[in-house]
């Protein structure tokens, strides 16, 4: 008689809503990507590494685009694993900067991977 019962229920349409994941669009111009396992030093998530590159494409707008993914940043800096000094120290003072909504900074810090001061790849 259960058996019945459960195939009453799931006799019609699904009600459950469905889920909507926002995209990010990960540019490949100058993308140096590796695939490996995590705790990969010196590469950045997928994510992270889509939004540092928008920031560069989109200077003009970097402190706008950086309050937006203020968060999603500073997790993804956290579980990046610089494979030098300096790239940490670049990594700990664009979090600071984040975390302390001084976006003239964190786009500061940006600006140092467009010009090529900081190198970033993608896991």
């Amino acid at each position: 008689m259960a058996g019945l019962g459960f195939a009453a229920c799931n006799a019609g349409a699904s009600t459950l809503p469905s889920i909507a994941l926002p995209s990010v669009t990960i540019p490949s111009v100058g993308a140096s990507i590796s695939v490996t396992g995590s705790g990969v030093t010196g590469c950045v998530d997928p994510a992270t590494f889509a939004i540092v590159m928008q920031l560069e494409s989109q200077a003009a707008n970097a402190p706008t685009l950086l309050a937006q993914n203020k968060d999603a940043l500073i997790s993804g800096l956290h579980s990046f694993q610089p494979p030098d000094q300096a790239t940490s120290t670049w990594r700990d003072q664009l979090v600071t900067a984040l975390q302390s909504n001084d976006m003239t900074t964190a786009a500061a810090k940006i600006q140092m991977v467009a010009s090529g001061e900081v190198n970033l790849s993608s896991c």
